[in-house]
């Protein structure tokens, strides 16, 4: 397909958890030779090993937000260690509580629902969940709008989609009240 954007193996986990890391991302590298692929992690995990082996199979960058109000000891002793030049592929920042969106309705926050406006979600993203269901945003933690199995059907196929397209509609018409999950959240 000659896929150039971006790629990322992470939807409501912490991806270095999962130890197959390293050869997934180095598989995506492989498959995915122009795209560009990187992590959000809580950085609990990670150490200079892990992140050497990491860039070595493939991966550009890794955000890491911190949730304690600080950097931790861990991630600040990885970025005294390493370059400046690598340091740019590392950014190490401490949340923001009050950045955080409802995640379609699941967590409760002070944003006004149905919002009128665009969402370029389903315009730029194809989230898959870890079982395979391919779902209509990275905001659909309960699976509620399902797309299709990325196991059975092809990306093309996923991505023109009718449900995609209806969704892309509506949202193009500032019309999220008449979608499920979208009427619902305030991202």
């Amino acid at each position: 397909m000659g896929f150039t954007g971006g790629v990322t193996f992470n939807m409501y986990n912490e991806p270095l958890l999962d130890r197959r890391l390293p050869a997934i991302i180095k598989y995506a590298r492989e498959h995915l030779p122009s795209s560009y692929i990187y992590l959000n992690t809580n950085g609990d995990y990670l150490t200079l090993e892990l992140w050497s082996k990491l860039r070595a199979n493939g991966l550009d960058y890794a955000n890491v937000s911190q949730y304690d109000g600080k950097i931790n000891d861990n991630i600040q002793q990885m970025l005294s260690k390493i370059d400046g030049r690598e340091r740019r592929r590392l950014y190490a920042h401490v949340f923001c509580v009050g950045a955080i969106n409802n995640r379609g309705g699941l967590v409760s926050t002070k944003g006004k629902v149905p919002l009128r406006k665009y969402c370029n979600r389903p315009f730029e993203q194809l989230s898959v969940t870890y079982e395979g269901k391919v779902i209509i945003c990275c905001n659909d933690y309960l699976a509620q709008v399902v797309i299709g199995d990325i196991a059975e059907d092809s990306i093309k196929d996923l991505w023109e989609s009718d449900i995609f397209k209806r969704y892309r509609r509506e949202l193009l018409a500032g019309k999220r009240a008449r979608l499920d999950l979208c009427k619902s959240c305030d991202a």
